[in-house]
């Protein structure tokens, strides 16, 4: 089946909720309910840069990625939370979403692109650094790489 993607509107949030509950159970291997605190995702919908990008096969969400624009240091942007739902990982979906994060890096003519990893989570360090993305830092349980363009 083909997916789309598509910058996020409000009517998302309940899917990109499940989709952020699926990926603490998937890192942290348990039943936890967590979601975002309430109205937390609004920000990304009040033009201010901030995006989350989706994946869609038919009417259902089944990945997202928050894109958050930061003005100091520089300038920046922080790849935030990162979900495909299990039954639609390793079919190019995720590898997609980090393709349009770096056309927005050049499209806004921003020169760095940072995100967390879990140091568990080898399979997305490795994703990352296909993509040209470093170490940069190690934070405890994860660690900060980041990607110059």
């Amino acid at each position: 089946m083909d997916w789309k993607f598509r910058t996020s509107v409000k009517e998302d949030i309940p899917a990109i909720e499940a989709l952020f509950t699926e990926m603490l159970r998937t890192i942290y291997q348990n039943q936890t309910d967590e979601t975002y605190p309430q109205g937390y995702l609004g920000k990304f919908y009040m033009g201010t840069g901030d995006w989350i990008c989706v994946a869609e096969i038919g009417e259902s969400v089944v990945g997202y990625l928050s894109i958050e624009k930061h003005g100091e240091d520089g300038g920046f942007l922080y790849l935030d939370d990162f979900s495909v739902t299990a039954d639609h990982r390793s079919r190019g979906i995720g590898h997609k979403m980090i393709e349009a994060a770096i056309r927005y890096a050049v499209d806004e003519n921003v020169g760095r692109i940072i995100l967390h990893v879990e140091k568990e989570n080898i399979g997305a360090q490795k994703l990352y650094r296909s993509f040209g993305f470093e170490n940069l830092a190690d934070e405890g349980d994860r660690i900060r790489m980041i990607k110059r363009i």
